[in-house]
């Protein structure tokens, strides 16, 4: 599921400073269980490198990474969700601001290289983010003033319409 970019970066640069010991040194991969932190490009000999982040259970674990620009026939990123083997996102390339999170307490990110081929430089931070509460539902009486979403929850609604309704949707303001 990709997150809103804001919410991820302000949430990793406001605490960079305070959690900087705890940020991978350029190693290939590893088992990360840090509730935040950083990894980046590895420059040595091996060509697959595969993290393992791991929050505490009932917590999901959201990644990003401010810019990104791999070959994709050289080099490229795979994000997975949870440990190794699980759903790919797919073969990941390039982008800025790019966002992650994963649907459980475990995410797994791999590097691939070609021998011949140099890393490219990439950094990619992480946190623990408390799961939200989900609630669905589907409705088709549209009176005035419906309230669908509650507090500390994110709500999916199927809305079923005649063919000649329109629907408006509207949010107050946020404090």
């Amino acid at each position: 599921m990709k997150l809103s970019r804001a919410i991820p970066w302000a949430l990793l640069l406001s605490t960079a400073t305070v959690f900087s010991t705890i940020w991978n040194k350029g190693n290939c991969g590893g088992v990360l269980t840090d509730p935040m932190g950083r990894f980046f490009n590895y420059m040595g000999p091996k060509t697959v490198c595969t993290w393992t982040i791991l929050m505490k259970p009932g917590q999901r674990v959201a990644v990003a990474t401010p810019f990104l620009n791999l070959s994709c026939n050289e080099d490229y990123m795979e994000i997975q969700d949870g440990l190794p083997g699980s759903r790919s996102y797919g073969k990941i390339c390039g982008g800025y601001g790019l966002s992650y999170c994963s649907s459980s307490n475990v995410m797994t990110i791999k590097y691939y290289r070609k021998s011949n081929y140099p890393a490219s430089k990439f950094n990619v931070y992480f946190y623990g983010e408390t799961k939200v509460r989900e609630i669905e539902g589907v409705f088709t009486d549209f009176g005035q003033g419906h309230r669908l979403l509650r507090n500390e929850a994110t709500s999916v609604w199927t809305m079923l319409m005649r063919p000649t309704q329109d629907v408006t949707l509207g949010s107050p303001s946020l404090k």
